[in-house]
């Protein structure tokens, strides 16, 4: 990547200042860093060109031809070299006094904070320091995410795809009803907009609605057939199948097929709807490819011992169904300690999820020229994800575009940070 050379002295950090403030800046690797204040550069010294002192004597034509006040005698050259030597070994004394002294200070008491600065202008470098403020709990997290589809939706009211991210977001933090509102609208302002049919046939599969769930999915493919047949076979074929529907069920899977190959659940799902068409050969072969991406799946198990029950085939029926009863206690002894990880539910387990809100929603504001909040915006998604790759992607292309290519290298060396 292109840049000022002096930017290899630098790098992007980021770090933790309570209460949940993150400060990026660029520091020089041979400044220390206090954890939780502020990170600055300062130049440093100019280099000065060393001046050395040449001294011959001996018995050699150019020493003689020399000056003699220039050429000093042997015994002055002595008292010379005393002198540098006396002088070195005083010097190491001093600075060696001088490190003791100042770590028996550190130790007696704590570093003063260190005041803000603003980085010095110029080509390698910021020109003012960048504050990302997160919120600190999953739930602040959460209200934060819903606060920005809020204000995304009320900055652009007229536009079905914002109230499509905005109905997006808020299914994405669990308010399934205030994300089928938003989607309702989009379909009020356009009534052939098939996302937002996609997303409505999906929640209702999700609910148990599956009448509801096939009229919204059909939409859906009926408006944009090419993008959305592969997204919407998996709930529509299920939601056939709950309506008493399994030809119409395996007709929709098996045309998937043809298009590629398909997943486990897919294999498991055309397996069920010829197992309610009594075709037992067929359903026996969808499960055992199935079975072949994953031997420890329970419901597979079962699924083939009811295929081979219907084929009069005990004894691999009564195999199965003891594997399945296998599985199955080793799925319930394992329950407590799941509950027990999901009570202990905290920040890091929704930020992938606000990482994403954050995401989308600068995305969104960049397509509508408004680069400033799209920066914001995704400055924090590298922030409270900073193992994400992407993020930096998007901060860089926005600041070779506004012509920032030192941004743009500092920005793509990483963002750190750390926990509190």
């Amino acid at each position: 990547m292109d840049g000022h050379a002096s930017l290899d002295r630098f790098q992007a950090h980021c770090k933790w200042e309570k209460p949940g403030r993150m400060f990026l800046g660029d520091w020089t690797s041979g400044k220390s860093h206090v954890p939780g204040h502020w990170v600055s550069w300062q130049g440093g010294g100019k280099m000065t060109g060393r001046t050395v002192s040449r001294f011959s004597w001996g018995d050699s034509e150019e020493t003689r031809e020399q000056d003699d006040s220039l050429t000093p005698s042997p015994r002055r050259w002595t008292k010379v070299v005393a002198i540098v030597v006396c002088a070195a070994i005083g010097l190491g004394l001093l600075g060696f006094l001088s490190r003791r002294f100042e770590q028996s200070a550190s130790v007696r008491s704590p570093q003063e904070p260190q005041q803000p600065e603003k980085f010095p202008s110029g080509d390698s470098m910021f020109a003012e320091t960048v504050v990302v403020t997160l919120p600190a709990t999953a739930d602040e997290l959460v209200a934060e995410g819903k606060r920005l589809a809020d204000e995304l939706m009320a900055s652009f009211p007229d536009s079905p795809q914002a109230l499509l991210l905005g109905g997006r977001i808020f299914d994405l933090f669990g308010d399934l009803d205030k994300a089928e509102d938003c989607w309702e609208k989009c379909l009020e302002l356009a009534p052939e907009f098939a996302p937002a049919w996609y997303h409505l046939g999906e929640a209702a599969s999700l609910q148990g609605e599956y009448g509801e769930a096939v009229k919204c999915l059909e939409k859906a493919i009926q408006y944009d057939p090419s993008r959305y047949r592969m997204e919407v076979v998996p709930f529509l074929a299920d939601s056939l199948m709950n309506i008493g529907k399994a030809e119409e069920a395996v007709a929709v899977m098996e045309k998937a097929a043809a298009v590629g190959p398909l997943p486990m659940e897919g294999l498991t799902l055309l397996g069920n709807g010829y197992l309610e068409l009594k075709d037992f050969e067929k359903a026996k072969q969808k499960f055992e490819e199935a079975l072949a991406i994953d031997r420890n799946s329970a419901s597979l198990h079962y699924a083939l011992a009811r295929t081979f029950a219907g084929l009069r085939e005990p004894e691999k029926a009564r195999q199965h169904r003891e594997e399945y009863a296998r599985l199955t206690a080793q799925r319930l002894a394992g329950a407590p300690r799941a509950r027990a990880q999901l009570r202990a539910r905290d920040a890091a387990d929704v930020r992938p999820l606000a990482r994403e809100c954050y995401l989308a929603t600068g995305e969104f504001y960049a397509e509508h020229n408004n680069k400033e909040q799209a920066e914001r915006l995704w400055l924090k998604a590298a922030a409270v994800d900073p193992r994400s790759a992407k993020p930096r992607r998007l901060l860089e292309q926005l600041y070779r575009l506004q012509g920032r290519p030192e941004s743009a290298v500092l920005i793509m060396r990483g963002i750190a940070s750390e926990g509190r």
